[in-house]
């Protein structure tokens, strides 16, 4: 595959290791906090539950020259929220 328009696809159908990016621009990123395998709508999910010491639930993406840059972005997300507060869905930061 090619890097082109579409810079970060996560099915979150792994059950270890890194969250696979399916775009095509090798943007793996590192799952923390994070219970998988978890049945999904379509295929598995993951259900981002801290456990203690753990900040918060997230999948770290490394910083990539694919991702800089980008102008307008639209971000798409399947989420069941099941009660109690909603954190964000995704964060740009250092």
């Amino acid at each position: 595959m090619i890097c082109g328009d579409l810079r970060l696809w996560y099915r979150f159908e792994e059950t270890a290791g890194a969250t696979v990016d399916w775009s095509g621009c090798d943007n793996h990123g590192a799952p923390a906090g994070v219970t998988r395998g978890e049945p999904g709508r379509v295929g598995n999910a993951y259900r981002f539950n801290a456990p203690p010491g753990v900040t918060a639930a997230h999948v770290l993406v490394p910083d990539a020259p694919s991702l800089g840059d980008l102008g307008m972005l639209t971000v798409e997300a399947w989420v069941r929220h099941t009660g109690g507060i909603l954190e964000a869905v995704l964060d740009h930061g250092d």
